[in-house]
């Protein structure tokens, strides 16, 4: 895994996966609108206001997505990121791969992918019975 988990051994799995959602979103698309000395409040807050979904949401999502292997090949969290806010926003191409700091046809190719994979799952009820909520 990467650096960040060294912090968080003492977390349950969706905790952390939270977590690496909005710093993921902070680094990437946000720019630091979800600074850690925030309130979890807060910072939920701003993650739906970005995103349309909590980081929670994002990351059990990126999970049912992984576990049967749905995802674009190749594909990154970051690449979901950038779905969710073409969904929220509706913006053009340009205007949100500029925001998200990549070329225009990266940013095309794997919002299109997403989309595609997203489309074809049964999205809510995939993810609650993945996690026994069903």
């Amino acid at each position: 895994m990467d650096t960040m988990d060294e912090g968080w051994s003492g977390m349950g799995e969706i905790e952390q996966g939270t977590q690496r959602f909005e710093h993921l979103a902070n680094i990437g698309i946000c720019k630091d609108r979800l600074k850690p000395h925030l309130s979890s409040k807060m910072r939920e807050r701003r993650f739906r206001e970005a995103f349309g979904v909590s980081a929670e949401i994002a990351f059990l999502l990126w999970t049912v997505l992984d576990a049967y292997n749905e995802g674009p090949p190749g594909g990154q969290p970051i690449h979901l990121l950038w779905t969710l806010l073409l969904l929220k926003t509706y913006g053009t191409q340009v205007d949100l791969a500029g925001r998200c700091g990549v070329d225009v046809n990266t940013y095309r190719v794997w919002t299109r992918l997403f989309l595609a994979k997203l489309a074809a799952m049964d999205v809510v009820s995939e993810v609650f019975a993945f996690f026994g909520l069903a």
